[in-house]
């Protein structure tokens, strides 16, 4: 557990949330290339499009299963299961669920992202996450996903 609670960028109005998944994880691992960044997608089919993303947007940006037997050696791992905790090991969260609560052991990571579609059904849960990380002294920073501008 880290011993400062962890930033939280929510990045608002995402009209393509695994194209911005994508930007946001190429800057984050150019930025801290000995960093770890789980990515927490809603179910297999997303995990699936994300990996096929990342392989066709950028030249190389490491990354596999959590279950992937070199995960542990990966930089960016992906995972649908979102049910069980993380396992240790990752500074940085890239949350894709909206369901009300933050995810298991966020604690853990010095930086979580979340990124929010432009849906109304997927505001209330974040909302709901927003009001959970302040309660835990999350210093939380809103980004509109649109102009990928500070709110």
């Amino acid at each position: 557990m880290n011993a400062a609670a962890p930033t939280v960028r929510f990045y608002y109005n995402s009209a393509q949330p695994l194209q911005l998944a994508s930007e946001l994880l190429a800057k984050l691992h150019a930025s801290r290339p000995q960093g770890r960044t789980l990515v927490r997608l809603p179910d297999e089919a997303a995990l699936e499009a994300l990996d096929r993303l990342l392989w066709q947007q950028h030249d190389f940006l490491p990354h596999v299963p959590l279950d992937a037997a070199h995960a542990p050696q990966t930089p960016i791992c992906l995972t649908a299961a979102h049910e069980r905790p993380a396992p240790a090991g990752f500074d940085a969260c890239l949350n894709l669920v909206a369901q009300p609560a933050p995810p298991h052991n966020f604690t853990q990571h010095q930086l979580i992202i979340e990124i929010i579609p432009d849906h109304e059904n997927d505001r209330i849960p974040a909302r709901q996450r927003w009001h959970a990380y302040r309660q835990a002294g999350c210093t939380l920073k809103p980004f509109d996903a649109k102009t990928r501008s500070a709110l």
